[in-house]
């Protein structure tokens, strides 16, 4: 029998939707700054028996430079965020996180369109209607 040799792949990416559970905080270090929140992911399992249980996982988000910048001024505690990114270890207390690379906001169109105006930003289109899309091209 021939020998099999198995290829791994690294393949870091997830994508998690969920409810920001508090006000972002914008950090700043020495290279450059980072906005950290946090967001519950919520699911419906169902047991053997029928019964239907609401499972909850929190998880802290890292948003860097221009892009967390942003972030940190648009998001707000109870929004709508589909994230993508990294899971990363924190090498202080080895906690798991995602390193965002986009940030899907979840608010309305109009809404985000007259914040731009005031923030004095012009991002143009914002993907698709009631979907703000921040990513790593944020200038």
């Amino acid at each position: 029998m021939r020998d099999l040799l198995v290829r791994t792949v690294d393949l870091n990416t997830i994508i998690l939707a969920g409810n920001v559970i508090g006000d972002p905080k914008l950090i700043e270090t020495s290279e450059s700054v980072l906005c950290k929140f946090r967001m519950v992911n919520n699911r419906t399992i169902t047991n053997k028996s029928g019964e239907k249980k609401e499972r909850s996982v929190f998880i802290d988000v890292i948003v860097w430079g221009n892009q967390g910048e942003y972030v940190h001024k648009r998001l707000r505690k109870g929004h709508p965020v589909i994230v993508t990114g990294s899971l990363s270890e924190n090498t202080k207390n080895g906690v798991l996180e995602i390193v965002a690379s986009k940030v899907h906001i979840q608010v309305k169109k109009e809404s985000i369109e007259a914040e731009d105006k005031e923030l004095g930003y012009d991002f143009g289109d914002y993907g698709a209607e009631g979907t703000e899309v921040v990513d790593d091209n944020v200038n």
